[in-house]
């Protein structure tokens, strides 16, 4: 498919990424020359220096034979003009436009008028909140992933020394659990990706993930270590907007919920917005505030302010006073590696969320749902089995998969399975796959699927 992304920004970078995985054919149109100069080497995609409003602009980056086009920057007006001008150009493409202050719900303008105008509307710092919340509801996953309908669920837990699976082979794990159903995806290990087998050994230290049914989380959660709890007190410390939405997202759950701002934004205004949110005026890397706040005794921490830096320093400060859950809001990809060794327990980007809603609304058409596991190198694809004669009648352990691919769920109309080997796919039967990155390009001679399936 012919993608045009508008905006070199963090959510058009990372969304070019996960297109160019797929090998499509992406350009990337960015106003600021300079931002194309310090562009990722890895990235094979035209560039096009201009205004993503301007007709000629969209003309030279292909929206002729577009079929998305995706509009990001940081100007909601921009995205908004770009959808309306891509519209005249080219009816048929599909729109994506990121808003994150203009709100289009309003009286005077009807729901059909805003779906005429975009395919989808989506806000980075909703995103991103919502990704936070449904962390905080699971303290002790580094990730949380509902596919099929959330009738299944990927589990990331790093495996605890006391955890009944450390130091056991994945074919005894296996033996010993019949009553909780899992499939090991993947082993992240001193920062390599594992995507074991049954003869493979899990560590303590691992990084492991699981995927299951969602009322087995509890038994999960056990199996690495860690006990699953309900997180009632948080803690969070903004003065931006996704801040605030974390606050609200997290207080929905029912939660005490506390937002430390800056002084100059603790407005009366913002406090009746806030409504049963406790507003603090103060810094989040002020410790006599913390420990006053009983620190100690706060299920989940989360810094999202402007500053990186800061977020980081203020995560650590509230570990190392017990806070028992940590977030800190980065984008720099070259702090990760970093945060990952020092203590932050989850670091997340709005921007890499709103991404991961974009891709998986792209791939909606032909593939039922696509979720990317980033910590793996790694996609989940939902893909129907119809005509496909390397799948249809077939037993799974004799299709003969290579290593990095995994047939992680079997889905139909009338029932949803982890499979063994033994389970024979049917035409109406749709296959969650687990596959890595280096493994993609053998999905077409092992199953005939080829990620260009997902052209239309």
């Amino acid at each position: 498919m012919k993608f045009i992304i508008i905006g070199a920004g963090e959510v058009g970078i990372s969304l070019a990424e996960r297109l160019q995985d797929g090998d499509h054919d992406v350009s990337i149109i960015e106003k600021v020359e300079t931002k194309l100069v310090n562009f990722p080497a890895h990235l094979d995609v035209q560039t096009v220096v201009g205004d993503g409003c301007n007709p000629s602009i969209l003309k030279n980056a292909g929206i002729d034979s577009a079929d998305y086009i995706v509009s990001v920057t940081d100007n909601d007006a921009v995205n908004i003009a770009t959808c309306q001008i891509a519209k005249f150009l080219n009816p048929k493409a599909k729109r994506i436009s990121r808003l994150r202050t203009i709100d289009l719900k309003n009286s005077d303008i009807a729901d059909s008028d805003i779906r005429n105008l975009f395919d989808l509307v989506i806000n980075p710092d909703q995103a991103g909140a919502s990704h936070i919340a449904k962390l905080y509801k699971a303290r002790g996953a580094k990730n949380l992933i509902y596919c099929a309908d959330k009738r299944l669920a990927i589990i990331g837990l790093t495996i605890k020394e006391d955890s009944a699976v450390a130091g056991k082979k994945l074919s005894t794990i296996r033996e010993e659990n019949t009553k909780t159903p899992l499939i090991l995806l993947s082993l992240i290990r001193d920062g390599k990706v594992i995507i074991p087998r049954g003869t493979d050994k899990v560590k303590e230290g691992d990084l492991a993930y699981v995927i299951s049914y969602p009322q087995n989380k509890k038994d999960i959660f056990t199996l690495a270590g860690h006990t699953l709890e309900k997180s009632k007190t948080a803690i969070v410390w903004g003065g931006t907007s996704i801040g605030d939405s974390i606050a609200k997202e997290i207080a929905k759950t029912g939660s005490n919920v506390k937002l430390i701002l800056p002084e100059e934004l603790a407005t009366h205004e913002k406090l009746d917005e806030l409504n049963n949110i406790l507003v603090l005026v103060g810094a989040g890397t002020d410790k006599n505030l913390l420990i006053e706040e009983n620190i100690g005794e706060i299920d989940a921490f989360v810094a999202a302010t402007t500053y990186e830096e800061d977020n980081i320093l203020a995560s650590l400060l509230a570990k190392n006073l017990g806070a028992k859950q940590t977030f800190a809001l980065v984008h720099k990809r070259s702090y990760l590696p970093i945060i990952k060794d020092i203590g932050v327990d989850i670091t997340f980007s709005a921007q890499e969320a709103a991404a991961s809603e974009i891709f998986q609304f792209i791939h909606s058409d032909t593939v039922n749902a696509e979720f990317s596991l980033k910590d793996c190198d790694a996609n989940c694809y939902e893909v129907p089995v119809e005509k496909n004669e390397k799948l249809v009648d077939k037993k799974i352990k004799d299709l003969n998969l290579p290593s990095g691919i995994i047939i992680a769920g079997i889905i139909n109309d009338t029932e949803i399975k982890l499979p063994t080997g033994d389970d024979i796919l049917n035409t109406d039967d749709r296959i969650l796959i687990f596959v890595s990155k280096k493994s993609a390009i053998k999905l077409k001679t092992t199953l005939n699927i080829d990620l260009e399936f997902l052209e239309h």
